[in-house]
């Protein structure tokens, strides 16, 4: 399943590669990885919360159309931050909501 997983990745970023600046990708594009892709929702991750929100603002549709294209189904994609993970690990005292399907979390 991992395989699979890192073959969609690899795909995806080929494709990319070629849709943005070679400094965007390297910056934003290169070190994401996938953490699932489940009937169609894609959950890539990045080290933080920065580089999360600048690929969401920058990239959050060319990244939709480029997983719709390689599946030829409709895809959600849905950015998530290592950082927040690992606080959230860390301070159980975290709550969370969602909005836009993307989980955020909110100091109490």
């Amino acid at each position: 399943m991992q395989t699979d997983l890192n073959e969609l990745l690899t795909k995806a970023k080929d494709l990319l590669k070629d849709e943005t600046t070679k400094i965007s990708y390297e910056t934003w594009i290169k070190n994401l990885e996938i953490e699932s892709a489940d009937n169609g929702n894609i959950v890539l991750s990045t080290s933080t919360a920065f580089k999360r929100d600048a690929i969401e603002s920058r990239y959050h549709d060319l990244l939709v159309n480029t997983f719709n294209f390689i599946t030829n189904k409709e895809c959600s994609v849905s950015i998530i931050a290592k950082e927040e993970i690992a606080d959230q690990t860390m301070d159980r005292t975290t709550s969370t909501y969602c909005w836009n399907g993307l989980q955020r979390n909110v100091k109490p």
